[in-house]
């Protein structure tokens, strides 16, 4: 049996062909309660108003979309296992408003849980090849966050030598802090 109620109706109404929607009235004067349809038809033209503003990704976002999700398939690699496992995928791919690579990691990025744990080394991976294709150019990632976690590295060990007594609390580098603090030097993508 198929759902016709008020919740079935908001889910599938934008897919349905709205030129079908009527709003019926009773003929009672002095009924000016609205009736039920009227609401969800109120609440119908509330999400299709949202539906509009829902920003769509490019070719090139979902170029870098598919590949997170190709991380989180990675191990799925029998026939059997691609038979018996869903396939993961993002729910939606409504793309953040901002155009930079932070922002969409924030969204798409490879996040782990309890069923799956990325290396950082998957991380700046799936990272750079995001970059290649949002960006177009040839930059390497991978070998500047290198760079910069040996710096890190220096930069710590000089700190610990001149202060022995001090106890310091150090955020260690991580595909995500090196994102958020190199936004500026990445910049948007198109």
């Amino acid at each position: 049996m198929h759902n016709t109620g008020y919740n079935s109706l908001r889910r599938n109404f934008p897919l349905e062909n709205s030129c079908l929607f009527a709003i019926f009235r009773s003929q009672s004067e002095y009924h000016c309660v609205p009736f039920r349809n009227e609401i969800i038809a109120q609440t119908v033209v509330v999400h299709l108003i949202k539906i509009e503003k829902i920003m769509k990704p490019s070719e090139s976002e979902l170029k870098a979309i598919r590949i997170s999700e190709d991380y989180y398939n990675k191990e799925r690699k029998s026939f059997l296992k691609k038979l018996l496992l869903k396939k993961f995928s993002f729910e939606n791919y409504e793309t953040p408003d901002l155009k930079n690579l932070f922002s969409l990691w924030q969204k798409f990025g490879l996040k782990n849980s309890d069923n799956k744990l990325f290396s950082k080394e998957e991380k700046l991976e799936c990272i750079d090849k995001w970059h290649k294709i949002l960006y177009n150019n040839d930059f390497d990632i991978i070998a500047d966050y290198h760079l910069k976690d040996k710096e890190f590295g220096a930069q710590a060990r000089k700190v610990i030598k001149e202060n022995p007594g001090v106890h310091f609390n150090w955020i260690l580098p991580s595909p995500e802090n090196y994102l958020d603090e190199n936004q500026s030097e990445i910049g948007n993508y198109n």
